[in-house]
């Protein structure tokens, strides 16, 4: 069997995650919700990388880019990784505040280089606030780079028929896609 020549193939790396810190997120979320003490969302004590053992703890551009380089990975999709744990929060204004921040870091990781896509939140505690985040600007432009978002819908959620139908016309109008 001949081997084939995938010297011109583009990788993509469809499940990449970015290591959400609450550090960084706090930065881009606006008062009073980035005063909150403690971590920014509950969390588990799982240890994803076991001890150590697996896994690059990559927290800059630079980085990630190197890595890239060495796997042969020419774009990377960017999911949150603790962000997920925005579906636990009871608060529907915090929620909203930590899916803006997290969206605008996260424009701002994926403005580093054009590489990177990040995939957004959406705060499906609250049907206006879902509506309002979803209504953003997907394209965040900071300089000459664009961060497109994917909208998610948490397994086992349901979205009423108009807030699907509002997310799928700024899907349509903003480059962004929902999630089956």
């Amino acid at each position: 069997m001949a081997v084939p020549d995938l010297t011109n193939v583009r990788v993509i790396d469809a499940d990449g995650h970015v290591r959400d810190r609450d550090a960084d997120i706090r930065k881009f979320m606006a008062e009073p919700y980035c005063r909150r003490q403690g971590s920014l969302l509950p969390n588990d004590v799982w240890d994803s990388s076991m001890y150590g053992k697996l896994g690059m703890n990559i927290t800059d551009v630079p980085t990630r880019l190197r890595d890239m380089d060495k796997e042969g990975i020419d774009i990377s999709v960017l999911f949150p990784t603790g962000g997920f744990g925005v579906t636990q929060l009871p608060e529907k204004d915090y929620a909203a505040a930590f899916c803006r921040g997290y969206n605008d870091w996260v424009a701002s990781v994926c403005a580093e280089s054009p590489r990177l896509k990040g995939v957004g939140l959406v705060p499906f505690v609250s049907r206006c606030r879902c509506r309002s985040e979803g209504s953003q600007p997907s394209d965040r432009q900071v300089g000459s780079r664009r961060h497109h978002r994917r909208l998610l819908r948490p397994e086992g959620a349901s979205w009423t028929a108009d807030v699907l139908a509002h997310l799928r016309r700024v899907a349509k109008t903003q480059r962004a896609f929902i999630s089956p």
